[in-house]
């Protein structure tokens, strides 16, 4: 089986780590993976290492008809079996490529859905013959929104490497002794997306005497524009702007022994086994992966009662809900935690049975790898 991956965007954020993930992870399961992806992006350099095949893009519209021939003559030539598309962008270059060459068409959908129907997205999501999705709620509104049939959709949750998750052993203080302190973590681009306003005024809610128990850590840096010619990273200005506060944030007192920022690097496991609990305040999560990983780690989740994350939670089983952008709840959630570390404890186990049911690539990928058998 040959696929051809089609990831158009040049981030460093969840979307882009999974799909890497996903392609790793398929090898194992003798599908040969070909992967059109940005130059320089962290995409790229990670398929190259392994010796997987990468075509660099070199356009960033939706429609590009030099694209469109390369891609046709590599599918020729090498007989791939499956495109699968995995940005709102690829969906037109598989679409169309589905068109010209008669090869199945995949699409995987990471966010929100919003409503295309009109005469050109019709056209290109009729030339989906199967779209995946990784929470009941996107599942939902692709079904109302595209025009993809019902039976040509599917829920399949994200795979993660349980393997790779380091071995955690938070031990709280006994009676007498000086307590440790508890250790919140965030671990996402730092975006206007992403609910980070609402952390700011939520940390800033909790009383100064609470705030001497407590630590904030964030890993992440500012969403990237499209990379330069020359393979230069550069921030997006509100995401650059937001950085910036932050960076103030963390050096006024009281809050400078409170907030601690790191940049994004593989060894995110380390992070997060050294957390208490995690937080992700994004308004609008289809399906977050940052939540999945922290639940690998044993950590219980504050996230919104909003998109696909309830799904992840549940009904504050395995963490607390808020409403999307409410600081007030949002404090009074961290504080809830910081106050009830034998809380913490529990409904961190709670998570950490429920995602390593769900959501080992082990059983992700042949459930992918039927829906391609069943389209050649």
């Amino acid at each position: 089986m040959k696929v051809l991956h089609l990831i158009n965007s040049a981030s460093k954020g969840g979307r882009e780590l999974y799909v890497k993930d996903l392609i790793i992870s398929s090898q194992i399961h003798h599908i040969s993976n070909y992967c059109y992806c940005p130059k320089y992006s962290v995409i790229e350099k990670s398929l190259q290492n392994l010796s997987i095949p990468v075509i660099d893009t070199r356009n960033r519209s939706k429609i590009s008809l030099s694209t469109l021939f390369e891609l046709k003559k590599l599918i020729r030539d090498n007989q791939i079996d499956i495109v699968h598309s995995h940005t709102s962008k690829d969906v037109f270059t598989g679409s169309l490529l589905k068109f010209m060459t008669g090869v199945p068409h995949v699409y995987s959908i990471y966010m929100g859905v919003s409503k295309k129907r009109d005469l050109i997205h019709d056209f290109i999501y009729r030339r989906v013959d199967h779209l995946i999705s990784s929470s009941e709620f996107s599942a939902k509104q692709a079904a109302e929104y595209v025009a993809v049939k019902k039976n040509k959709i599917s829920v399949i949750r994200y795979g993660r490497n349980s393997t790779i998750y380091k071995p955690v052993n938070r031990k709280h203080s006994s009676t007498g002794e000086q307590p440790r302190k508890i250790v919140a973590g965030m671990m996402s681009r730092i975006d206007p997306g992403k609910g980070f306003e609402t952390l700011f005024q939520a940390i800033k809610m909790i009383p100064v005497e609470l705030l001497k128990n407590f630590e904030f850590r964030i890993m992440g840096e500012p969403t990237l524009k499209p990379v330069s010619k020359k393979g230069n990273p550069q921030s997006e200005d509100a995401a650059s702007l937001l950085y910036q506060n932050l960076l103030k944030l963390s050096k006024e007192p009281p809050y400078d022994t409170v907030i601690k920022i790191f940049p994004f690097n593989d060894d995110f496991t380390g992070f997060l086994s050294e957390l208490d609990f995690f937080v992700h305040p994004a308004p609008d999560e289809m399906y977050g992966l940052a939540i999945l990983d922290a639940m690998y780690s044993k950590l219980p989740v504050i996230g919104t009662n909003a998109g696909g994350t309830p799904e992840q939670i549940g009904a504050n089983q395995r963490g607390i809900l808020i409403t999307p952008g409410n600081s007030t709840e949002l404090a009074a959630a961290l504080t809830t935690y910081i106050q009830n570390p034998q809380k913490v404890m529990a409904d961190g186990e709670e998570a950490y049975n429920w995602v390593r049911l769900e959501h080992d690539f082990n059983v992700t990928v042949p459930k992918i790898l039927e829906i391609y058998k069943s389209l050649v």
